[in-house]
């Protein structure tokens, strides 16, 4: 009697297998949907914390525009707890020249050891192995793309430029401000410390040991690391004085020398002859040792040392990962899915929900027969249950399987491959998030076969005799639309019968108003955003900015070279405002005519 029911069960579910397999494909919808779009940010978050770890991105970098001095480093190590790694880079923004193009260049001197701090990774070429050699970051948007071989000149030095990196500080594939010339970048190039002197450090960035055993992404790891900054900046007044106490000696060492060539040139063209004799040298050291001498010095020290800070901020810039740019945007779009992942698996999921009810509505309404058969030959309703149990429980799971293989590596990896077109990460990492899967594929599976049984138990509430005759159909109701006379009584009678057909089902109608309504809203909702970011293009370069391009010059030529042309000369300044706690970038724009310009 077992073997028969299993046998009636097996053949039950190759007629209802075009059902079952709708079942299992709206699961897989719902389930591979809802773990794809919530796996993919903690996906990229993996994979971008795992390249930081790998090229041993600092933790802290600080910077000051009147740099270092050269026991800072020193200091820091003794007095900052954890320190794993500290080095001292130089950095600057200057004007410089490939081959014969002028460009607006980033300039850093840094150590390419392979446990170095942001250590580079080869995209072509070789890393400089000789004096006067360099590489440069592998071109991002709007990047100069220059061919190995090419002479990058630098003040009047020449450097080959012999390979191409890529740099976990740079990691979003977009150009990088500065504060000259245009105020964005058309290259950085990397010298290594190592064949060529260091210049001053103007730059120092520090790795901590502890810090490795957090995510970047995560409350804690920034937590950790914001106290670790706080820390650096309360040493930080101190060391400015230390390093303005230095700059002045030094300023005051170039200017007495150059004092001194002057006094000595004014002697030996009155006397000649004490040309590098002991007493032109007693003649200086006298005039050095005088008041007069020294008071001067210190005059002219003070005055050169002024103008050469007075537009500076003097203080220690401590910064993190997470004011780098690239982090930054990197985070905000992964906030991007996240949002978009608590929002629409949602729809998805009740769709899946509606479609599994109706199909094993209309499978348990097609055996009503069968259901009354068994119970009159002596079978249990635990029996008849376990048919639908089946069911329920092969369909959604095989769904749930197969929705969560896929939703957790292949809608991931695909949208990984669209950001790493917008961000070098060179490996992407999976995480198998066991407790969301088994959780949400748990609840599907519940849902569906929860809702299954309560069908064959509204149906097992019913006589026998009531089963075997079989459901008489379902009642045709009044509608809304029949209380208004003045339309009804114009409708025929096929659109009549139609419109009572449509509430007759009330589940059919729940399904068809939440899927076509879900499916609109979407469409709407880009259609809107297409709609309104054009909006926003169209008023921001047709009424807002009036200009089609931008000339920077040294001599303004107010007359333009063709009468159609309209020429509105401005001053155009890109600068930092001092706050209480951080420099704010700003662009200062000037001009006789600005409403020609804006």
């Amino acid at each position: 009697m077992h073997n028969k029911f299993f046998k009636y069960i097996l053949k039950s579910i190759k007629t209802d297998l075009s059902r079952l397999i709708a079942i299992c494909l709206i699961t897989f919808l719902g389930i591979g949907f809802l773990v794809g779009l919530m796996s993919s940010p903690k996906d990229l978050k993996s994979s971008i914390n795992c390249y930081y770890e790998q090229s041993n991105l600092m933790d802290v970098y600080i910077q000051s525009p009147i740099g270092f001095n050269a026991n800072d480093i020193d200091f820091l190590k003794e007095n900052i707890k954890g320190i794993s790694d500290i080095e001292g880079y130089y950095q600057n923004d200057i004007y410089a020249y490939i081959d014969s193009t002028k460009i607006q260049a980033r300039i850093i001197y840094k150590s390419f050891d392979e446990n170095s701090i942001d250590k580079l990774e080869l995209v072509d070429g070789n890393f400089p192995d000789k004096k006067n050699s360099c590489v440069m970051l592998s071109p991002k948007d709007s990047m100069v793309d220059s061919a190995l071989g090419s002479e990058l000149t630098i003040d009047n030095e020449k450097f080959e430029i012999v390979g191409k990196v890529n740099d976990p500080f740079y990691l979003a594939n977009q150009p990088e401000k500065t504060l000259i010339g245009s105020g964005t970048l058309d290259g950085v190039f990397y010298i290594d410390s190592k064949f060529n002197n260091i210049k001053d450090i103007t730059t120092i960035k520090i790795c901590f040991e502890d810090a490795k055993s957090y995510n970047t992404f995560t409350n804690e790891y920034t937590n950790y690391i914001n106290n670790i900054a706080d820390s650096i900046s309360s040493f930080a007044d101190d060391r400015i004085e230390l390093r303005k106490e230095t700059i002045k000696k030094e300023l005051s060492k170039q200017i007495e020398d150059k004092m001194l060539q002057e006094i000595k040139n004014q002697v030996l063209e009155i006397l000649p002859s004490l040309s590098e004799s002991e007493v032109l040298n007693k003649i200086l050291d006298s005039v050095k040792n005088s008041q007069m001498f020294q008071d001067s010095l210190k005059e002219t020290t003070n005055e050169k040392f002024n103008e050469l800070i007075k537009d500076l901020p003097l203080k220690w810039f401590v910064l993190t990962r997470s004011q780098i740019p690239s982090y930054v945007i990197a985070k905000a779009d992964i906030e991007k899915i996240n949002i978009v992942s608590n929002i629409l698996p949602v729809f998805f999921f009740l769709i899946a929900l509606l479609v599994s009810i109706t199909s094993i509505t209309r499978i348990v309404q097609k055996d009503r027969i069968y259901i009354g058969t068994l119970c009159s030959i002596g079978y249990s309703k635990n029996k008849i249950y376990v048919k639908y149990l089946i069911y329920g429980l092969l369909s959604s799971l095989i769904g749930c399987v197969i929705g969560a293989t896929i939703g957790t590596f292949i809608l991931p990896l695909a949208i990984m491959q669209i950001y790493r077109t917008l961000y070098d990460i060179p490996q992407l990492i999976f995480e198998f998030d066991y407790s969301s899967v088994l959780f949400f594929s748990s609840l599907m599976i519940l849902m569906i076969v929860g809702a299954a049984l309560l069908i064959v138990h509204s149906n097992l509430k019913e006589n026998v005799s009531s089963l075997l005759v079989g459901k008489a159909p379902v009642a045709g109701k009044k509608i809304l639309l029949e209380k208004i006379p003045c339309i009804w009584n114009h409708i025929s009678f096929k659109q009549k019968s139609m419109l009572r057909n449509v509430f007759r089902f009330k589940k059919n109608l729940i399904m068809i108003v939440v899927g076509i309504g879900g499916c609109t809203g979407l469409l709407l909702t880009s259609f809107g955003l297409r709609d309104s970011i054009g909006a926003i293009q169209n008023k921001q370069y047709g009424q807002i900015i009036n200009y089609d391009l931008i000339v920077n010059t040294k001599n303004v030529n107010e007359n333009p070279i063709d009468a159609s042309i309209k020429n509105t000369s401005i001053y155009y300044f890109n600068g930092t405002v001092l706050d209480k706690d951080e420099n704010i970038p700003i662009s200062l724009i000037s001009s006789d005519n600005l409403n020609d310009y804006i």
